[in-house]
């Protein structure tokens, strides 16, 4: 039952996607009928002389019809027939075009296309929703229903004892044969839907032989299960043949239970080598029956499909030396023989050449799954070998001079580099000059040539980067590049020369139209031995300052031969550089020690070395995002990594240890943390704005409001803990408050006024001006306070004490006030309300109870005072002035 659910949905889903495109095409022709409709009534009514009978009607014709032309839009002119023969018949008048609407633009498109002598698109065929639902859908519902039904009917006979499990199964393959003898006798008669009813009984037939297999074998016991692999086989041998006759259903239902049929062998004694011949033949059979049709996609599902069950296969069997060798036989021998049948066949390498690189890419893949399980055995290593001396031969043999395996062959060498772990130096070195020569050399020749010349650059590019890397690192305790850092330094320049010296010699014998291409291949490998080399000089440990150079210098590649595939290497190595960094965090945050990762990468923080890291990085992308252009994506993510990798790496820098930070001394490291870092918030908005680099912008608004909000919380609003144990060291009146939270707070305010052009980021801007105040405030409050209390702001607070605090806070809102009206800032006027407020709530909560005579009643005064000013300059001042402008502006 399982099967037959499997069966119906395969089929069902297959049918579904071959109405799907039927269907769109329904909706797109229904709607151009509704235009055409249209279109055809407007040309009518303008014929028959009728108008709407006035304005208001003519205005509803047009809002129910928004398609129909304006008034006033006159029909274009037929164009006139050039002069001809006279004796010839006169021509047809061609139909006016309409002037307006969708059908003018798809006029003028035709007329185009005739001018320049393009030939028409043929029509889709039009999609009929009463045949589809009446014709063709139940026509594959009563194959199904056939197929369900005689299965059914067999196992109801076999259990109710009305036959034999032999007549059962025999029944089944009968009825099999009706509905194969049906499907012929349908098609050759030629009825009414013959190809549908043929395919549609053709399917229902080999699916009913796969079943009468599995009934025979495994529900029945009639025979072994070695026998009931073989019928399946039959079945999928003769399924091919018949697909070819009847169409691309049989041969998917022919290869569903083709591939299925190994399963009758995994329940006896597995015999891996005679299962990988009979996929290999499979394969094959499909490869061929594919390749006369033209069903690409088909084969494409078989060959995945072969891929899984060889891979399960060679993960699963674990009978001694049957892996190996069916490894090295079926594993191999079935994608190089489908390479050379690409090779011999015209429709498929004309059609599709890369089914030869999949061929010569899938046997390496193979043997280097085998050599993995075998833990790099010596024979394994030789046929890999061989395998790329094999792809060099391929190549000088064919007679299309195709590049595809040598190309097959480098994918096999970089995964071969990828998972080998551990090697054997000696060994190494031997395939890696193995390597180099057969894939390196025939695609030399190739530059040379001038054949396939982007194909052939790119792969000896990958070819020499991707040995250098994966051998400077493997080789690491050996002769690795942390073990002669200089050596490979030495290596690399001459890496980069030979990159230069491609460059010269092999770009202008490409074609002119590839050359700006090859010489940015050539030039940004250079760069990155390049960058690769100085990563050696300074520190072989970190290798993502190799990739953040890279994308630097792959930015000045691009700016000098303007090839746009290079931005997309460079956001390649821009992630890259966030991978390295952050295996190199997390191994040192797991403490993997020698173990693990750290084998290949070191284990180590940031803030070991912020230049290195982090500093330079943001440089090299910073620098990098000026030589992009701005409106590309990738200029925008590196403007926002950069400076943020600058303000972390400037803040590891001046706190390199934040472990040993005390909270007595807050106001010292906010000091020294926090103003760099707000300028740089800064000046990245202004500049961001100023330049028309958002991400630069972007990244400005969250370094700045980001450190505002860190100060605020952990300086500004502890404060008023009252008081907390803090130093300030310092005059009186000029100490360290003011740089720990007054300048803070200035900066905050500066950079509110430059978002006062960006009224997107009015919530920020509101957010700083408020935060910025509140530091403001908070400085001078606490600078009063240690003016008093010198020793860590603590004792007993006194009459002239919270007098100078009150005439403080009004000479802030005073301030605030006359700034506010003078640059018209409304964050600045209700700055300076919130701080009169915040005067009158200590007025009431703190001098009322502890002040006492005059000074209580002074200090009641002075607010009213205060409070009476504010009043007579917002209406002498501030509304006053709003009145005069609104006259103006009217």
């Amino acid at each position: 039952m399982d099967f037959l659910g499997f069966v119906l949905a395969v089929i069902a889903l297959f049918m579904l996607r071959r109405k799907q495109g039927q269907i769109d095409a329904l909706r797109q022709r229904l709607t151009q009928l509704e235009y055409r409709v249209s279109d055809i009534r407007d040309g009518t009514a303008q014929q028959g002389g009728e108008a709407p009978a006035d304005a208001a009607t003519a205005t509803f014709e047009r809002e129910a019809n928004p398609e129909s032309p304006p008034e006033g839009a006159e029909a274009s002119p037929a164009p006139k027939p050039p002069p001809g023969d006279a004796s010839l018949p006169p021509e047809p008048e061609p139909e006016p075009a309409p002037a307006w609407g969708p059908w003018a633009e798809a006029a003028r498109g035709a007329a185009s296309d005739t001018g320049t002598g393009t030939a028409p698109r043929p029509a889709r065929p039009r999609f009929d929703i009463e045949r589809a639902m009446g014709v063709q859908l139940p026509v594959w519902g009563g194959a199904i229903m056939l197929l369900v039904a005689g299965f059914f009917l067999a196992r109801m006979a076999a259990d109710n004892g009305f036959f034999t499990p032999t007549l059962g199964v025999l029944a089944s393959a009968l009825g099999g044969l009706v509905m194969l003898g049906g499907a012929a006798l349908v098609s050759a008669r030629q009825i009414a839907n013959h190809r549908q009813i043929g395919a549609a009984l053709a399917s229902a037939a080999i699916g009913t032989f796969y079943a009468t297999a599995f009934m025979a074998s495994a529900a029945f016991g009639l025979t072994s299960l070695f026998t009931g692999f073989l019928l399946s086989a039959a079945t999928a041998a003769i399924a091919m043949p018949i697909a070819l006759r009847f169409g691309q259903p049989v041969l998917g239902i022919g290869l569903l239970g083709g591939y299925l049929a190994p399963f009758f062998l995994l329940q006896v004694a597995p015999s891996q080598l005679l299962i990988n011949c009979y996929l290999a033949a499979l394969l094959a059979s499909a490869t061929l029956t594919a390749a006369r049709k033209g069903w690409w996609r088909m084969l494409v599902a078989a060959i995945v499909v072969h891929f899984v069950w060889l891979a399960a296969l060679t993960l699963a069997n674990s009978v001694p030396g049957v892996r190996e060798a069916s490894t090295l036989v079926a594993l191999v021998v079935t994608p190089v023989a489908l390479f050379a049948l690409w090779n011999r066949t015209e429709v498929l390498r004309t059609a599709h050449p890369h089914l030869g690189w999949l061929g010569a890419a899938f046997s390496a893949a193979c043997l280097i799954g085998g050599a993995y399980l075998t833990d790099f055995e010596m024979p394994h290593l030789v046929a890999i070998a061989a395998l790329f001396v094999a792809s060099a031969a391929m190549i000088h043999l064919d007679r299309t001079r195709t590049i595809y395996p040598s190309l097959g062959a480098l994918a096999a060498w970089l995964t071969l580099l990828l998972v080998w772990r551990d090697p054997e130096p000696l060994a190494r070195l031997a395939l890696l000059a193995v390597a180099l020569a057969s894939i390196g050399l025939p695609l030399a020749l190739k530059l040379w040539a001038g054949q396939q010349a982007r194909l052939a650059a790119i792969g000896l590019s990958l070819l020499g980067m991707g040995s250098f890397v994966t051998t400077m690192v493997d080789l690491d305790g050996w002769g690795g590049m942390r073990d002669l850092p200089i050596l490979w330094a030495l290596l690399a320049l001459g890496a980069a020369a030979l990159s230069v010296l491609a460059l010269r010699l092999f770009a202008p014998r490409a074609p002119e139209a590839e050359q700006p291409f090859i010489r940015a291949i050539f030039a940004a490998s250079a760069s990155a031995y390049l960058s690769l080399a100085i990563v050696a000089v300074v520190d072989p440990n970190y290798f993502a300052l190799a990739a953040a150079l890279q994308v630097l210098g792959l930015a000045v590649v691009f700016r000098r031969y303007g090839v746009e595939s290079l931005l997309t290497l460079s956001g390649v190595y821009f992630g890259l550089y966030f991978v390295l960094l952050g295996i190199s965090t997390i191994g040192a945050w797991m403490l993997v020690g020698a173990q693990g990762i750290a084998d290949y990468l070191p284990a180590l923080w940031p803030d070991d070395a912020p230049v290195v890291t982090l500093i330079l990085p943001a440089l090299a992308f910073l620098g990098a995002a000026t030589l992009v252009p701005r409106a590309n994506d990738l200029a925008k993510a590196l403007d926002f990594a950069g400076l943020i990798l600058l303000a972390a790496g400037i803040s590891l820098v001046i706190l390199p240890d934040r472990a040993s930070l005390e909270a007595i001394d807050t106001l010292i490291w906010t000091s020294l943390w926090s103003n760099p870092i707000l300028l740089l918030g800064l000046g990245a908005i202004v500049f961001g704005h100023r330049l028309q680099r958002s991400g630069l912008g972007a990244a400005g608004l969250v370094t700045g409001i980001g450190m505002l909000a860190l100060v605020l919380v952990g300086a500004g609003v502890q404060a008023y803990e009252l008081w907390p144990v803090w130093r300030v060291p310092g005059w009186p009146l000029l100490n360290v408050t003011l740089s720990g939270l007054v300048v803070p707070g200035m900066i905050g305010l500066l950079i509110a006024l430059a978002l006062r052009v960006m009224p997107q980021h009015w919530p920020l801007r509101w957010g700083a001006a408020l935060a910025g105040a509140f530091l403001v405030v908070t400085g001078v409050l606490v600078d009063i306070r240690a003016l008093f209390h010198p020793d860590l702001l603590q004792g007993e607070s006194g009459a002239y004490e919270q007098h100078a605090y009150t005439a403080a806070m009004l000479a802030l809102a005073a301030t605030a006030l006359i700034l506010g009206a003078r640059f018209n800032s409304q964050p600045l006027r209700y700055g300076s309300l919130a701080i009169l407020l915040a005067a009158v709530a200590k007025v009431f909560l703190f001098d009322a109870s502890g002040l006492e005579g005059l000074w209580r009643v002074g200090s009641f005064v002075t607010m009213g005072v205060a409070l009476l000013a504010t009043s007579w300059f917002y209406g002498r001042f501030v509304f006053a002035g709003m009145r005069r402008a609104q006259p103006e502006a009217s």
